[in-house]
Order: structure tokens, then C-alpha cells, then sequence
């Protein structure tokens, strides 16, 4: 015999299960007794523990349906109290698995903290249902647990549309700040890792296909400089802010970031600073402290925060704006019925946004329609709209200015140039790409982008933000790439322009025009095969001549 208690070996076999999968001959024989006996202690621990049978007839624990038993003493138990509570108030919709687990913890808990926990999973069984969210986060977990790779449908924030991932996850992750959770995983769709956010998540399903997470993949270093759970490819930025006398306590009560160094001024206050790999997710928490606290820098968060103030003031009435500018005029109208310049720069992103969905290039086209007139921003084109009869060049502006903002790499400067291209030519067509030779005036994008005198545009800052903007880089499937990146830029030009022209006459005519009506494509082609026929019987020697080669396009 083993020696063994019944308890102890219950133990190792519920062990020996997690482990790997055994027939009852082989854990007989493992552990020293008759498979009769082993089959009566299978029976009785499952009771207990999911033990499931293979297809060859030998049972396992399955790692992931496993629940581990803990004991705790008051302290370490007060550690996942805290979790446990943290985790059901930030729960917004009935999710069981999180009822179970609450229930389970609080079991293994003591007075009043089992009570505490009881409560709170009682309070999420009453929350509004949401099986399909249920769903998607389970087949996350599984892929995750056993590393198969899953097929998402992801609708990025601000984005009508969708795009299709197959990912690999990595991690998933919490959110410090809110309650959301997000799932850290490489996409095939251009090899990337991203932090998919499980809300924006609307289908996913596993593939089957199996994949290991590289050794190089650390996510204490991924992580290392996030605010929350955003991180960059690029070098961090070093956040610096200066908080008052009152706040200044508040901000040494807590620990905002694992690399934050906090510095006492003279005045009582303090200088808070840190290595921040994306500013943006920080800004609802800097927002937050209001008046308390100064962004020092960066330079653009700082901007961000004057920006948003200037609308806070104009919104609640605090300081009468002096500045206005205007995208459009109406003749004979008083200028507070004129189109806000912002307002038709970001009418039109939107329409660009929607029409170029469809090709894939929603993203690029918000990001050039939002600067396709941002050379209205200076002093000579608003004289021009209060009668100044000077022409303005306004194209340029944001040709030259989409070139500054994306030259990180060799992808970004190349779809800044794409987009230059579209933006130069909103108005005229795309233009000619030119040679260092081009002088100003010949009209090519080089000689308007490098060497044409613009008006001041600077002004556009005042009115948006210039580091919201993105250029979403994506893999071309073709084998002929020069074709592709053409068409890919005239897809671009054509939701603009046709984004601007109808933005524009819904303003101009104070109405929006009624679209689509057109005939089908196959009544157009019947049309069209209906006018060609008349060159059938060509009369001459070069009629005769275009009718062949009529016919050997046909074909």
C-alpha cells in the first residue's frame, strides 16, 4: 500500500489531475493501490472538482474550470475582500460568472466580510442582462487560457464602422481608472500588438489554430510607461505638473504611477512628474483636479487643456470670445449666421469618415478632411470673407502642415504625402508630384508643400487638437503595390471632395439635398450597351478601324 491517508491521497490525485490526464490502471499504479479503490475516490472527488474523461477514457481537471482552494488568514482574506468589492461595484451588467466568483471568495471568508460580499453578489444578479457581452468574454478568456487564436469584430471609439481581426492574446488587463478590461494581443491584421478594450469587442469566435507567446513579450516593460493601459511604440513623454497648496496633499496621499517623482515648491504645492508613454489617456485625470493644477508639459496636453477651457468659458458665458473664425459666408447675412470654420472642418471629417469606410480608408480620410482647410485660419482669409476681394491660397496650408505632423517613420511619412496630395488638391485635382527643382508657382505638391509663401495658420491650434489626429497604417494584399497605393490615395480624394462639396451646399442652401435615386448599375449598362450599337455598321476606313478596337476592348 501507499502509506497514504484517504485524505491525502484524494489530494495528490486531485493534484495528479491538474497535471495530466490518467486512466484508473495508471493512478493505481502511480500511487500504490488497487484501481478499484481509485475508482471509488474518482467518484467521490467528483463531487467536488470538474474530473472530465478524454476521448481515449482517461480523466483530468481541466485547468481552466479548476477553482483553487484558500485558506487565508485576516489579513491576507481583508486583500481579496477589497477585490472582490472592487470588482462586483464595477461590474454594469449581470455577468454570473462574476456572481459565482463573489459567492465563492465570500465562502472562504469571515464575518462581516462574507456578509459584506453575499450582498454585493446579490446586487449583481439584479442587473440588466447581457448574454452576447457574457459570451464574448468567456471565448476571450478560453482563447487566452488554452492560446488559440480568435476572430474578432472590433468598432474602434468614434467609429461607425468595423474592422476584423484574427488576434492572439496575450494578456488580459484591467483598467486602473475605470472599470473596463481590456485584452493585450498581437493582430494579424498588420502584425501589431494592441489593447482591444472587451466593450468594443462585438463578435468574437476561436479559430482553432494554436500560437505560443513569444519569450521576448514582457508586459511589466509594455506596461512600464502606461498611465492606464495605453502604451506606444514611440519614446515616452515626460508629463510635468504643478498642483496649488490645496491640492498638493491630496496628490501625497496616493501613488498615481509606479515612475512618478514628486517635487515640494516654495509655495506649498507641488511638481508632479512622470514618463508617460500616451498623454491622452491622462487628460480625463488632469481635467479632473481643474484649477488645481497646471500642465507645465507637454506642450500639446497643455494646449489640449487651453482649448478646453477657452470652450468652457465660451460655453458657460464666463469670457465673451473675440475670435471667431469662418469657413463660409452668406451674402447679405449677419456673421452669426455664418459656418463656423471647426464647425465645417468637423462636419466634413465625419462625412469623409463615413464615405470612405467602405474602402477602408475612413480613418485617412477623417484625419485630411480635418485639415483640408485649415489655411482659412488666417487674418487674409477672414478679410476675404468680410469683402477683402485678395485670393487666399487655403489648400496648401494643410498639405504642408499633415507632412509636419506624420514623420515619425518611413510608413507615416508616406501616407502623410498621400494625404498631402488629396488635401493640395481638394479643389483643383490631384496635382503633379514635382521634382527639388520646382519653383513656386509651377503647381506641383513639392513646390507648394517646400516653397510657396503661405498666410499665418497657426491660428488652427486654438481649435484643434493636432495630436488626436492618427494615421491607421494598414497591409496592401497585392501584387502590385504602386496601383494599389493610387487607388488607395484617389479613394481618399474622393471622400473628401465629395465630402466637403456636400457639406458645404448643405450650408450654402440651408438644406441638405435628397441623395441616391440613381439608376442601377445594370440599367446603366443597358443604356450604355444601347449607344454603342450604332457603331456596329462603321461607314469608312477609320470608323471602321475604332468599331475593331471598340470590339477588342469588349472583349
Amino acid at each position: 500500500m501507499s502509506g497514504r491517508t484517504k485524505a491525502e491521497r484524494l489530494e495528490e490525485m486531485k493534484r495528479l489531475y491538474i497535471q495530466r490526464a490518467y486512466s484508473d490502471i495508471d493512478l493505481a499504479e502511480r500511487l500504490g493501490v488497487d484501481r478499484t479503490i481509485i475508482y471509488r475516490d474518482r467518484v467521490e472527488l467528483s463531487r467536488e472538482y470538474p474530473i472530465e474523461k478524454d476521448e481515449q477514457g482517461r480523466y483530468h481537471i481541466p485547468k481552466n474550470k479548476l477553482i483553487s482552494e484558500i485558506k487565508l488568514n485576516l489579513h491576507e482574506a481583508l486583500t481579496l475582500y477589497l477585490a472582490g468589492r472592487r470588482t462586483s461595484r464595477q461590474t454594469r451588467f449581470h455577468q454570473p460568472h462574476t456572481v459565482n466568483a463573489v459567492e465563492k471568495l465570500a465562502a472562504t471568508l469571515r464575518q462581516p466580510m462574507t456578509e459584506r460580499l453575499l450582498k454585493s453578489a446579490e446586487r449583481l444578479t439584479s442587473q440588466e442582462k447581457d448574454p452576447e457581452k457574457v459570451k464574448i468574454i468567456e471565448t476571450i478568456a478560453q482563447a487566452w487560457v488554452e492560446q488559440t487564436k480568435v476572430r474578432i469584430e472590433y468598432q474602434a471609439l468614434g467609429s461607425d464602422g468595423l474592422t476584423r481581426h484574427t488576434i492572439k492574446p496575450y494578456i488580459i488587463e484591467p483598467s486602473i481608472w475605470s472599470d473596463s478590461i481590456y485584452v493585450i494581443a498581437q493582430s494579424e491584421f498588420n502584425d501589431k500588438i494592441f489593447a482591444f478594450k472587451m466593450e468594443r469587442i462585438l463578435s468574437a469566435v476561436i479559430s482553432g489554430e494554436a500560437f505560443e507567446i513569444p519569450e521576448t513579450f514582457d508586459e511589466e516593460q509594455l506596461l512600464k510607461h502606461a498611465w492606464g493601459i495605453w502604451y506606444a511604440d514611440r519614446e515616452p513623454v515626460t508629463v510635468r505638473l504643478k498642483f496649488n497648496r490645496d491640492a498638493a496633499r491630496r496628490v501625497y496621499e496616493s501613488k498615481w504611477h509606479p515612475l512618478e517623482k514628486v517635487e515640494a515648491t516654495d509655495d506649498g504645492g507641488c511638481i508632479w512628474s512622470a514618463d508617460v508613454a500616451e498623454w491622452r489617456e491622462m487628460l480625463p485625470w488632469v481635467r479632473g483636479w481643474g484649477a488645481d493644477c497646471e500642465v507645465l508639459e507637454p506642450k500639446a496636453l497643455r494646449e489640449a487643456l487651453t482649448r478646453e477651457a477657452q470652450s468652457l468659458a465660451e460655453l458657460y458665458k464666463v469670457v465673451e470670445m473675440t475670435t471667431k473664425y469662418y469657413g463660409h459666408s452668406l451674402k447679405g447675412k449677419d456673421k452669426s449666421e455664418w459656418q463656423l470654420l471647426k464647425t465645417h472642418l468637423s462636419d466634413t471629417a465625419r462625412k469623409a469618415k463615413e464615405f470612405g469606410e467602405d474602402a477602408g480608408v475612413g480613418d485617412l480620410a477623417y484625419t485630411t478632411a480635418l485639415l483640408h482647410d485649415i489655411g482659412k485660419y488666417s487674418r487674409a482669409f477672414q478679410a476675404r470673407l468680410d469683402g477683402n476681394g485678395r485670393k487666399v491660397d487655403h489648400a496648401t496650408a494643410g498639405a504642408r502642415e499633415v507632412l509636419k505632423l506624420f514623420n515619425k517613420n518611413g510608413l507615416e511619412k508616406n501616407l502623410a504625402t498621400m494625404l498631402s496630395y488629396c488635401i493640395a488638391g481638394h479643389h483643383t485635382g490631384l496635382p503633379d508630384y514635382g521634382d527639388a527643382t520646382d519653383m513656386d508657382g509651377t503647381g506641383t505638391l513639392l513646390s507648394r508643400v517646400e516653397k510657396k509663401r503661405l498666410e499665418d495658420y497657426s491660428a488652427y491650434r486654438t481649435e484643434i487638437n493636432p495630436t488626436s489626429l492618427v494615421l491607421s497604417a494598414r497591409k496592401l494584399k497585392t501584387s502590385n503595390e504602386a496601383f494599389s497605393v493610387a487607388f488607395m490615395t484617389r479613394m481618399v480624394f474622393s471622400a473628401l471632395v465629395d465630402a466637403d462639396f456636400q457639406d458645404t451646399e448643405t450650408f450654402m442652401q440651408q438644406e441638405e439635398k435628397p441623395r441616391g435615386g440613381h439608376a442601377s448599375i445594370d440599367m446603366l449598362c443597358e443604356t450604355f450597351n444601347n449607344a454603342i450599337q450604332e457603331f456596329d455598321n462603321p461607314q469608312g476606313e477609320i470608323n471602321k478601324k475604332r468599331t475593331e478596337t471598340l470590339k477588342a476592348c469588349k472583349e
